[in-house]
């Protein structure tokens, strides 16, 4: 860019007629003549020119990449985090289990990368983006699955919690370089995101599912983890959606809900025994039908993984028929779920972490479960008890056809 600039300024022409001419004398009397319009470009063309090359300092500036040193004071670390800076294998490295935020830095759209020493071991490596509060993305590589489906994963956190179930789309298979150095580079704007493992592009993100879209940006690790090598880059990004990855918005599933706030697990009995009133609030589902629980209802016990206590929340619907008449509905969710119809429970179904098998992953399959509902004439409430630990609290249903009923959120 400068060199244009500058060929610019070469080229440009001072032999433009001459409309007045000054006199200058020296000490000695000697007069010099100079063209005052010469003079006035001259000095407009050297603002230009420096402006010019302001905007491309900048420029440059803001896409250079930037080394971030793997040192205490440069880092924020949340609370409970283990985050051990030394050498290791020869770099400067950190050995982390829990989560680091870049000091005084957020990036709305941009590049990030890091080197992840890989083991066998269990353990669940990467980055985060467009954090605020309890919000952003998260993109890892799981070790223990080099070369299996699921050994790189995206997944929104809302409120804390991650939802990596509910996703199953973003996941890959990469085989990765045990005991070696791996890189992790994901580059995003404001909605989109594309993952490069060891300079292998892995995973097109057409849509981020995150609530913000700026954010502090970081690293984190579920155990103990070495990361080196962290470099971040603020510039323009433009990612090309793949045709294969864009869904249709499907309009038979249910979208508008009502829902409460969340509860432990220990007062569940006593409100499916008792009709006491509960406030809900209309929420609606993803264009897909899918409704991320935790973007609405806050566990009560949250961000432990596997170590949480259950939370459980109250969804539910009203459906109206002019007749009595039979529907059939199927739905999914994550991780158990109780379903009740005028108040008589008629399901109950547990589809948690690894309850079916070391490789069931309890992903959401809306036709894993169909209910044949009988419906009177007029109202009927339709209520899900939905049962969470971790991973990703969601619901997902669909009539067969609505011929003859209306399905109503509003309180």
């Amino acid at each position: 860019m400068f060199t244009l600039l500058l060929s610019i300024v070469l080229k440009f022409d001072f032999s433009e007629q001459i409309t007045e001419k000054l006199k200058l004398v020296g000490k000695k009397g000697f007069e010099v003549e100079i063209d005052k319009l010469k003079i006035k470009k001259y000095f407009k063309m050297k603002r230009l020119l420096f402006l010019l090359l302001s905007i491309c300092f900048v420029s440059i500036k803001a896409q250079k990449t930037k080394e971030i040193k793997l040192e205490q004071k440069f880092w924020e670390q949340k609370e409970g985090t283990t985050a051990l800076f030394q050498k290791f294998k020869g770099r400067e490295a950190v050995q982390l289990n829990g989560e680091l935020a870049i000091s005084n830095f957020e990036l709305r759209e941009g590049t990030i990368s890091i080197d992840v020493f890989c083991s066998d071991e269990r353990s669940f490596a990467g980055v985060f983006f467009h954090q605020s509060t309890g919000n952003r993305e998260d993109v890892y590589i799981r070790q223990h699955k080099s070369n299996q489906v699921d050994a790189v994963q995206y997944t929104p956190v809302f409120n804390f919690e991650s939802n990596w179930q509910l996703y199953n789309e973003h996941q890959a298979q990469v085989k990765f370089n045990l005991n070696q150095w791996n890189t992790i580079k994901v580059e995003f704007n404001e909605t989109q995101a594309v993952v490069f493992i060891n300079n292998n592009k892995a995973l097109n993100i057409n849509k981020l599912k995150g609530i913000s879209n700026t954010g502090k940006i970081g690293l984190w690790s579920l155990f103990p983890s070495w990361i080196s090598n962290v470099r971040v880059a603020h510039k323009k990004v433009e990612i090309k959606a793949e045709a294969s990855m864009l869904k249709k918005e499907e309009n038979d599933y249910i979208k508008s809900w009502r829902i409460s706030e969340s509860f432990l697990i220990d007062k569940i009995d006593n409100l499916l025994k008792t009709e006491k009133s509960i406030p809900f609030r209309k929420v609606k589902a993803d264009e897909n039908g899918l409704l991320a629980i935790s973007k609405y209802s806050s566990k009560k016990s949250r961000g432990s993984f596997e170590k949480n206590v259950e939370d459980f929340v109250i969804i539910e619907i009203d459906v109206i028929s002019e007749i009595k008449t039979t529907k059939k509905i199927s739905f999914d969710f994550s991780d158990k779920c109780i379903v009740l119809l005028n108040s008589n429970e008629i399901y109950r179904g547990n589809n948690a972490f690894k309850l079916k098998g070391s490789q069931f992953m309890g992903h959401i399959n809306t036709e894993a479960n169909t209910l044949n509902l009988p419906l009177n004439k007029g109202k009927n409430v339709l209520r899900f008890y939905v049962i969470e630990k971790a991973n990703g609290w969601g619901l997902k249903a669909r009539f067969h056809n609505y011929q003859n009923i209306k399905v109503v959120s509003n309180n």
